[in-house]
């Protein structure tokens, strides 16, 4: 080999090493803002060269282990190119494209909706087995993470709860502990009369809670007293006539006033307690039942203001610790609550709680199972997937994330500049401490499918042929979905609200110094200490500091919404 031909080699190979690195797609979508265009590319940069190398050359059998990696970065480029060849096929044909378009529905999974069939919305995540076991009572999560879904899951769709639980939850009765589910309960205005009540006549919130659980079976027909003038009847003839005078299905004074007597009578605290372990729990056993008791809606109905919040939490964790004490193992607490009101939550050994607790995360292979789940709710675009990639529905829980990104290649594409698109869909709807939205999702991909149609009557020379959704498309789409979970955090602590405000105008990544001015000029002074307002931001996943730039950098599931100024392409 000539010196020349070598040297001509060796460049050429080095071009193609640094496509394979960066796995740049020029092509992508005309209508983005990209610096690189096809013309400003070396002349070379279309060839793929498999260079002669001696070891492959001269080797005694194929494959070469050590070589594997080298070629398979080649054979996937060539597998890349086949595959996209493959969906502009199936897409080309403009009116059934447009038609397909049309057909795709992305609704949020609103468990609450009796009209959503939530065996083929709903997505159990990797960590849904962690929460089915009888020690997981609390469940943690920002606001949009899916909490308030998993409560109504297991009260309104039972059936395909019990199917996603695969045979954990045979013979378990679910009821609402407190939550929205059941209409006949105390509101944040009773809870407001409760605490003073309490205070006034040294009641504790513990003694209300399993009050409250007591009343919650006697809604619910599972309260059954025992009966004649001797033994146990005697014993809970009292509470027995309390409680059976009270209306079901509504929620009136005389509800409110029982349930304080019951807390502030220590003959009738006693009382409760012993039919909450015999009545409830023994009998419970006797039928091999379980009793799940969901709690949710606490962050609504209980003031942050005052001690009202943190005693009426304490005392329903020392509810649970009380029943885990007397070992009633057939009483079973699921209670939903915000990250962040977990955090600042003090009492007696609440350390006893870790490891009883998980945090509502959606990874990536959990959020493309979603978006498959929602995208193939078009018959339509499900057609496409089992010509090119068939991943069928009941199969999505257990599909890899290859095959996941292969069947979302024909909604979204494959490439998106430096990587995949289905990782930047994801990275931009994580926050930054990582909490990701699925609800951001159905609202990124609707918007999405609203600005493709827009483009309808165009020339197929003009957009992408190898996808439905242009990348344009899903950056409309971000905007919108950051707008709404702007709109949401705005709601979740409105004591921020001037400092959300305050940043319309500024850039996405901004000194201490910068960052501080901002808090420093706040009309309504939040928290004493900066750095305690930083770690507020990091918690509730606002900003992150980046070692690299000695900056803070706002999320983008954040940066539309609040009208800050992102530098760069999307």
């Amino acid at each position: 080999v000539t010196k020349g031909s070598l040297d001509k080699v060796k460049e050429i190979w080095k071009l193609l090493i640094e496509k394979i690195k960066n796995g740049t797609d020029e092509n992508y979508d005309t209508d983005e803002e990209d610096s690189k265009t096809s013309n400003d590319q070396p002349e070379n940069d279309g060839l793929l060269v498999v260079p002669y190398l001696v070891p492959v050359a001269f080797a005694d059998s194929y494959p070469i282990p050590e070589m594997q990696d080298y070629y398979s970065k080649i054979a996937n480029l060539i597998d890349e190119k086949n595959d996209e060849i493959q969906r502009s096929s199936v897409l080309n044909i403009v009116e059934q494209r447009w038609e397909i378009i049309e057909s795709l529905d992305f609704p949020e999974v609103n468990a609450a909706d009796p009209k959503q069939d939530l065996s083929l919305l709903f997505q159990r995540t990797t960590d849904f087995d962690k929460f089915l076991d009888d020690t997981t009572c609390l469940i943690r999560g920002k606001k949009g993470t899916g909490k308030t879904a998993l409560y109504w899951l297991f009260l309104k769709h039972q059936e395909v709860a019990q199917k996603l639980a695969r045979g954990r939850l045979d013979n378990t009765l679910f009821l609402s502990g407190h939550g929205r589910f059941q209409e006949s309960r105390p509101t944040r205005e009773e809870f407001q009369i409760i605490h003073i009540n309490l205070q006034e006549k040294n009641g504790t919130w513990e003694a209300f809670w399993r009050a409250y659980l007591l009343f919650r079976c006697y809604q619910e027909e599972l309260l059954k007293f025992p009966r004649g003038n001797k033994g146990k009847g005697v014993k809970f003839s009292e509470l027995k006539k309390i409680i059976n005078n009270l209306p079901k299905d509504i929620w009136q004074s005389e509800s409110t006033k029982a349930l304080l007597e019951l807390s502030t009578n220590s003959q009738l605290i006693l009382t409760v307690k012993d039919a909450v372990n015999i009545i409830l729990n023994q009998e419970a056993k006797e039928k091999s039942q379980k009793l799940w008791f969901l709690y949710d809606d606490l962050d609504e109905d209980f003031s942050e203001a005052g001690e009202l919040r943190q005693q009426a939490l304490t005392g329903l964790f020392q509810l649970v610790q009380s029943c885990d004490a007397s070992r009633l193992t057939e009483i079973r607490f699921k209670i939903f609550l915000r990250e962040d009101i977990w955090n600042r939550l003090s009492f007696d050994n609440k350390s006893h709680f870790t490891g009883r607790d998980i945090i509502l995360q959606w990874n990536q292979i959990d959020f493309l199972r979603l978006a498959l789940r929602q995208a193939i709710q078009s018959q339509d675009f499900k057609n496409l997937v089992d010509q090119v990639s068939p991943v069928a529905v009941e199969s999505i829980d257990i599909a890899n994330e290859e095959e996941l990104d292969k069947a979302l290649e024909l909604l979204w594409g494959s490439r998106r500049r430096r990587g995949k698109v289905s990782r930047w869909v994801y990275e931009r709807l994580t926050d930054s401490s990582g909490t990701t939205f699925p609800r951001s999702l159905s609202l990124l991909l609707e918007g999405a499918k609203e600005q493709e149609l827009t483009f309808r009557g165009k020339s197929l020379t003009q957009i992408r042929t190898e996808r439905l959704l242009q990348g344009k498309s899903l950056e409309f789409g971000l905007k919108e979905a950051s707008k709404k979970r702007c709109q949401e955090i705005k709601e979740e602590y409105p004591y921020l609200i001037n400092f959300f405000d305050s940043l319309k105008g500024k850039l996405a990544f901004l000194t201490k110094e910068e960052l501080q001015e901002i808090w420093q000029n706040l009309p309504e002074k939040i928290l004493e200490n900066f750095e305690e307002f930083i770690s507020l931001m990091g918690e509730i996943g606002i900003i992150e500091f980046w070692e690299k730039e000695k900056r803070y950098k706002f999320a983008d599931i954040y940066v539309y919404g609040f009208e800050i100024i992102r530098q760069g392409t999307v």
